[in-house]
């Protein structure tokens, strides 16, 4: 007999503008609902802006997710300043990063 797995569609959140202490809590309602998910997408195509507020709550669901999973986020920007700061903050080696939702399929 064989077993299904049911398999989850990913959960993409798009983040517009700027992202960070501004408008933290609607950042965390949004973070928080899907820490559920087995796999999370954060589009940042349109973030014109991430703070150390925004960062702290990627990482904080990165590690609930992938405690319960070993799934790890995505995140999608073609936004060269954020790129340098994920990697300058080492999270680039934290979270899969590319230019566009298909390299997240």
């Amino acid at each position: 007999m064989s077993q299904v797995l049911e398999v989850q569609p990913p959960v993409v959140i798009t983040l517009n503008g700027d992202c960070g202490i501004a408008n933290a809590e609607e950042l965390r309602a949004k973070l928080q609902a899907a820490i559920a998910a087995d796999t999370v997408v954060l589009d940042l195509s349109n973030a014109t802006s991430v703070d150390s507020t925004a960062l702290g709550m990627f990482v904080q669901l990165q590690k609930a997710i992938h405690a319960r999973t070993g799934a790890t986020i995505k995140i999608v920007t073609k936004n060269q300043q954020l790129r340098r700061v994920l990697a300058f903050t080492g999270l680039d080696r934290i979270f899969k990063v590319g230019d566009s939702i298909a390299f997240t399929r």
